[in-house]
């Protein structure tokens, strides 16, 4: 298991009563903002907002149902967005909903149950976050309403830097996806070529080269010293490697102006997708799947067409990359 990553199995009882514990003490009643409820937060892609608190566990051994063990970053970037797969059981078999909250903040969401014992959600982070630190809190519900007993989860955020316009990329594995975003002009970024002409760069490249630091981010932000073009932009998500997992990778891509989801032209805001594991091709420039193309309007005129060229000066694993991706 890598240490960024969390997998909480109900067989580990220790271990979760030892994570609620240090939960407890970090967050209580007298740390709460007042107003302040889980929407400050995220929303769930697809879930439905409740006010009032998290129901509490219910039903008893013969049927509660119970949650085996839940997947998911214990990183995240504001404005980005997190996956987490639950599964879960029912003595029934009748799972109606998952229920996701944080831990001391009023207000909820759930999202019907799909597919049998194993279900994928995305969260979508808030631009600004009332916390750097906080608990995500997720139960499973039955269709007699009978509550799990709760899994809790410490995240916290990653330092990224703010911009007008950002791009941002999570995945639920420990391999290498790559974020690709083309200006109007034609000038793509990427970890090859990672600031462009006008000033927009990636600044967080996570897992280069199957160098795992468990981040699970990418991150492509315009700051206030960038120039920001009108015109169509371009993202693609590239499967660079999948550094031997076995398993499909869920992604997820959100892109922001002023801190709001920026409307599309094509695809989705935000736009998840799945790669397999034979989906890897090692793709430098113009490589990956497009997953959006949104509209800036009101930025700067384009004057000059940039033909995308690579940095002269890459940092080593970015130089191994390239190199890979030509063979």
């Amino acid at each position: 298991m890598k240490k960024h990553r969390w997998m909480l199995a109900a067989v580990l009882v220790g271990g979760l009563a030892l994570a609620t514990a240090s939960c407890d003490k970090l967050f209580n009643k007298d740390n709460e903002e007042e107003g302040t409820t889980v929407q400050a937060f995220f929303t769930v892609q697809g879930g439905v907002y409740h006010e009032g608190n998290l129901p509490e566990p219910s039903g008893s051994s013969e049927n509660q149902p119970e949650i085996q063990n839940v997947e998911g970053n214990t990183q995240v970037v504001p404005g980005g967005s997190n996956i987490l797969s639950v599964r879960a059981s029912d003595p029934q078999g009748d799972l109606a909903s998952l229920l996701v909250s944080i831990l001391n903040y009023p207000g909820y969401f759930s999202i019907s149950w799909a597919g049998d014992s194993m279900m994928t959600i995305t969260l979508i982070l808030q631009s600004e976050l009332p916390r750097d630190t906080f608990v995500v809190v997720i139960a499973v519900q039955d269709e007699a309403g009978h509550v799990s007993a709760w899994v809790q989860i410490q995240v916290i955020t990653v330092e990224v830097v703010q911009g007008e316009l950002q791009v941002t990329l999570t995945w639920d594995q420990p391999n290498d996806v790559d974020l690709h975003v083309v200006q109007p002009d034609g000038e793509e970024i990427f970890y090859g070529h990672t600031t462009s002409d006008e000033g927009g760069y990636l600044d967080l490249d996570s897992n280069a080269g199957c160098g795992i630091d468990g981040v699970n981010n990418e991150h492509i932000t315009y700051p206030d010293t960038a120039v920001i073009l009108t015109g169509e932009y371009i993202v693609r998500v590239d499967f660079w490697s999948n550094c031997e997992v076995s398993e499909p990778t869920h992604y997820s891509v959100t892109a922001r102006r002023g801190g709001s989801l920026l409307p599309v032209t094509a695809g989705h805001n935000p736009y998840s997708g799945v790669f397999q594991p034979n989906d890897a091709d090692y793709g430098g420039a113009g490589s990956g799947v497009e997953v959006m193309r949104f509209e800036i309007a009101g930025g700067q005129p384009m004057l000059v067409w940039h033909y995308p060229q690579a940095q002269e000066t890459l940092s080593e694993t970015a130089r191994w990359k390239l190199e890979a991706s030509r063979r």
